[in-house]
């Protein structure tokens, strides 16, 4: 599932993990982010992630899952198929 920013009034910052359907249900007091916060560019001129961060975390994460787990065990466990959670991925991405 992609993870999703929200900001407070006095301006923290939240991340939750939502589906797609859920994302505009920010918690009280919270509004989504509509253009999540990026990684500076990089010496190099090439964006990088934050290997911390959510962004690309969650990705590698689920790619170490499907070394370890077959295809209908991901179904099975989180209700989505490894196709669904990665073109959700792709999305996000965009």
């Amino acid at each position: 599932m992609p993870v999703y920013q929200y900001r407070g009034a006095q301006g923290e910052l939240i991340e939750l993990v939502r589906t797609i359907a859920e994302r505009d249900q920010a918690p009280a007091g919270f509004a989504r982010v509509t253009v999540p916060c990026r990684i500076g560019l990089t010496g190099l001129g090439a964006a990088r992630l934050d290997p911390a961060q959510p962004e690309a975390a969650v990705p590698r994460a689920f790619r170490q899952l499907e070394d370890t787990l077959s295809h209908r065990e991901i179904l099975a466990n989180s209700g989505y198929t490894a196709d669904e959670v990665k073109q959700i991925w792709a999305r996000e991405d965009d």
